[in-house]
């Protein structure tokens, strides 16, 4: 019987050895992770988590700085123009 190349055939098989691997694959922390123990791991993935934390709370607090900023600037134009748009009022 003739032996056959089924790895020519499977399109999965193909396009596992078409794939990069290697460290691109993966985050970018693995590479520093790498000869850590498990504490130093545990250690440095909450130091991260901690600062991706801080980080969304900055965003929180400059957007809502924003909207603050917008909604006093809104009130200083009202109370400038009295609630009107370009409406004008005689005095007799």
């Amino acid at each position: 019987m003739p032996d056959f190349d089924y790895s020519s055939t499977d399109p999965t098989n193909q396009s596992l050895l078409e794939s990069p691997s290697g460290w691109s694959d993966l985050p970018s922390d693995t590479e520093e992770m790498l000869f850590f123990s498990p504490e130093e791991v545990a250690d440095f993935r909450g130091e991260k988590r901690q600062q991706l934390i801080e980080q969304a709370q900055e965003g929180r607090v400059k957007a809502r700085l924003e909207e603050e900023k917008q909604m006093l600037q809104d009130s200083v134009n009202e109370e400038c123009w009295g609630d009107s748009d370009e409406e004008v009022s005689f005095i007799v």
